[in-house]
């Protein structure tokens, strides 16, 4: 019936991010997915949320959360969570929001590229209930994103806080005082405890050299090629 199909849907997005399970929960979004663009990983962050409040992984207002990666999935999830009135920690290893992409100008990115040649591909919108973005070049979403997501947290400091600059190497399960994951960073120091962890680095960034050994960019990274107006000639 269709609460037995739901259900499995739900089971199936979990076992898809579930990376260690125990006392403490810990989850991954990005790499092992298909379609690799800005919405598809805003649209994981919120699935996974979803399934895990309709299985009662999450407990509104109780279960605390970390998040490690400030990318859209990450803000995307951590927002989401946020709404549900849970604790949440964010942890970023450089100094900004979506840094892999943010000072991005060369790119023209659309929210619904991915579902082409269906209708909805010619949505300019994500349509979605917040951090919602139109179609435009890379460094005006990611900015819109990110404004967005700042006032959010600039709201809820307590429940949602954002910590940059904060390598997280390792965890551990804990069992005293309470069962949970523990998070260290770089310098082994911890960093909290939490009862359900989501590692959303993404997908990483590119190999700096190709099948041929020649050296390449990111496909983020400005080229500062400079733009070749058409003429006659050309």
């Amino acid at each position: 019936n269709k609460q037995e199909k739901n259900q499995n849907i739900e089971q199936e997005i979990i076992n898809r991010h579930l990376v260690k399970s125990g006392k403490g929960r810990l989850f991954c979004l990005g790499p092992n997915s298909g379609r690799i663009n800005f919405a598809s990983q805003q649209q994981r962050a919120l699935n996974l949320i979803w399934s895990l409040l309709k299985t009662e992984q999450i407990r509104p207002k109780f279960t605390r959360v970390a998040i490690i990666g400030a990318g859209v999935s990450g803000v995307t999830a951590a927002v989401a969570l946020r709404g549900l009135r849970c604790p949440v920690e964010i942890f970023e290893k450089e100094d900004v929001l979506m840094p892999v992409q943010h000072a991005t100008e060369h790119r023209f990115i659309h929210p619904m590229i991915n579902r082409w040649p269906s209708d909805s591909a010619f949505s300019p919108t994500t349509s979605l209930p917040f951090l919602n973005w139109y179609v435009g070049r890379c460094s005006t979403v990611v900015g819109d994103i990110k404004k967005a997501f700042l006032e959010l947290q600039k709201q809820n400091q307590n429940e949602l806080k954002l910590h940059t600059n904060r390598l997280v190497k390792a965890f551990r399960f804990v069992h005293a005082p309470s069962e949970g994951i523990r998070l260290f960073d770089d310098n082994g120091s911890s960093v909290g405890e939490f009862d359900l962890v989501i590692v959303a680095t993404g997908f990483g960034e590119e190999s700096e050299k190709n099948l041929t050994g020649i050296e390449t960019v990111s496909y983020w990274h400005n080229d500062n090629l400079p733009i070749i107006r058409s003429n006659r000639d050309i």
